[in-house]
């Protein structure tokens, strides 16, 4: 090997060197952040833990049972049953039941996908940040996006999991749309479509929420195709933005 191909090498492994130093840090704060709970039960353990729990562990059966899409929770109101995933939709518990195959509990499969939900979380956000400041500002934003007040209260009071879970595909949306060539490419476009179908399936609230920031960013980005291209897109999505969020909340809310 000659010189020049030798240092050629060591700048190109720097880059993937650094980005499992990035990976190592921000598992080690989602580990860290959720050890409390998962290690000693601390939190407040109140109606929505009972129930998120009880959901996820019949939805995982289900799906041992060859039920694509469990719905009918039939441990609920002493054995009579219930009508669950009304106001959650189902990703968290998909997370879960698959999780589930690989755990000895249910239990355990909700805490890992605490915990891979926060490092999608930081990792998103450190990507994010680095469109508008240096690595290390960036990284020290993805740990504290971790440790947000909001998420962990979601985590440790609220107990409402399919929100907190859920939010770390809401950061990766803010990524994807901030890029500077986010909309330049129709595979972009593409994604940014099936991100609208995945996010009602998160939550329903937290997609119109999604939705808000993706008209933001449609209407003020620049496609780079010229005023009159940008212009018809603005008109377009201003006429189909309320459609595509009241056809999403219907569907997220009433597929059961």
């Amino acid at each position: 090997m000659s010189v020049s191909t030798f240092i050629s090498s060591r700048f190109k492994a720097r880059p993937i060197a650094k980005s499992f130093g990035v990976i190592g840090l921000l598992s080690a704060s989602a580990v860290i952040m959720h050890a409390p709970g998962a290690l000693f039960d601390v939190g407040v353990r109140n109606l929505d833990f009972h129930s998120h729990y009880v959901w996820a562990l019949q939805f995982a059966e289900g799906l041992r049972n060859a039920d694509i899409y469990p719905h009918w929770m039939w441990r609920g109101h002493l054995g009579l049953g219930e009508v669950a995933l009304l106001f959650y939709s189902p990703l968290f518990y998909y997370g879960c039941g698959a999780v589930r195959l690989i755990t000895s509990n249910t239990w355990e499969a909700m805490r890992i996908v605490f915990v891979l939900s926060t490092i999608l979380t930081g990792f998103y956000g450190w990507r994010l940040l680095r469109l508008f400041t240096g690595n290390a500002y960036a990284l020290i934003g993805g740990v504290l996006l971790q440790w947000a007040p909001m998420i962990f209260m979601l985590f440790y009071y609220f107990n409402d999991f399919p929100w907190a879970v859920g939010f770390a595909a809401l950061v990766a949306l803010a990524y994807y749309a901030f890029r500077a060539d986010a909309f330049e490419r129709w595979i972009e476009c593409s994604g940014q479509h099936c991100d609208c179908g995945a996010r009602p399936h998160s939550h329903r609230f937290r997609a119109n929420g999604a939705h808000l920031l993706q008209l933001y960013v449609l209407l003020l980005v620049p496609t780079g195709m010229g005023l009159a291209c940008d212009t018809a897109r603005g008109l377009v999505v201003c006429l189909a933005w309320p459609c595509q969020c009241f056809t999403c909340s219907l569907l997220s809310g009433a597929c059961i």
